[in-house]
């Protein structure tokens, strides 16, 4: 190709970018011209005026002369600036209007569906016949308990419930003075003197009785011991009221 095109080329591209460009820059952007004829056609701009040329080191950045542009109108250009405000108002309402759009998208394909709304309410009458079938027939067996009675009950419950811990506390206390000078282990102690930790939750309304024999108290060097006795009455809801009888003579 004519070195004249080249530099037409060259010349418009420069125009239309507008910004620098160094040799490289030309030559990857017009692949028709090779780097010789580029570089020609740039020094021929240069010497002509079209186009500016800097140095920076080694390497020489070119840009359209901006003489040569056209002047902007100031009103054209406020214009455009109210033009473009008037835009961005207009672009943040349709962006809120998407959102809206979306999160009510979002509500209506997270919502059951029409079947299945309905085979969910069928399941449901269904629990609910069984559950009023349960409850006649509970009703027919006779009267129930009333609310008063309840809370009467449960509050016994609580309070059999700390009571049987403080009197476990003094049962254990008793079984822990004992172990301290006991030559072997406090497990070992409850097995060689059949007195077992009681643990009253889940057992049945029953009656335990384990005995620490005086011989437990051998190694204290304490003398005329009389037994002692952990006795441990299950309440109703398998409460344990543990009484401790019995004391050490001295």
């Amino acid at each position: 190709m004519s070195n004249f095109a080249c530099k037409g080329d060259v010349l418009t591209f420069f125009e239309k970018e507008n910004r620098p460009f160094s040799v490289i820059d030309v030559c990857n952007a017009l692949k028709n011209y090779g780097k010789t004829g580029i570089s020609r056609a740039l020094d021929d701009l240069v010497e002509e005026g079209s186009i500016k040329e800097k140095a920076y080191g080694k390497q020489k950045v070119y840009v359209y002369d901006q003489n040569k542009l056209p002047s902007f109108d100031e009103n054209k250009i406020k214009k455009m600036e109210v033009q473009n405000a008037n835009l961005s108002v207009e672009l943040t309402e349709e962006q809120k209007k998407l959102k809206s759009v979306n999160e009510e998208l979002k509500r209506v394909t997270s919502s059951l569906t029409k079947e299945e709304a309905e085979k969910e309410l069928t399941q449901v009458k269904e629990k609910l016949k069984e559950i009023e079938t349960e409850v006649k027939a509970l009703k027919a067996k006779g009267p129930g308990i009333t609310k008063a009675d309840l809370k009467s009950v449960s509050e016994n419950h609580t309070k059999m419930i700390n009571e049987w811990k403080k009197r476990k506390r003094i049962a254990m206390n008793i079984v822990d003075a004992v172990a301290e000078s006991y030559p072997s282990s406090k497990k070992q102690l409850m097995v060689d003197e059949n007195c077992t930790c009681f643990n009253w939750k889940g057992r049945p309304r029953t009656e335990w009785v384990g005995e620490c024999w005086s011989a437990a108290y051998a190694p204290l060097g304490v003398t005329g011991v009389s037994k002692q006795v952990i006795k441990m009455n299950i309440c109703q809801k398998h409460a344990a009221i543990p009484e401790t009888m019995g004391c050490i003579s001295k």
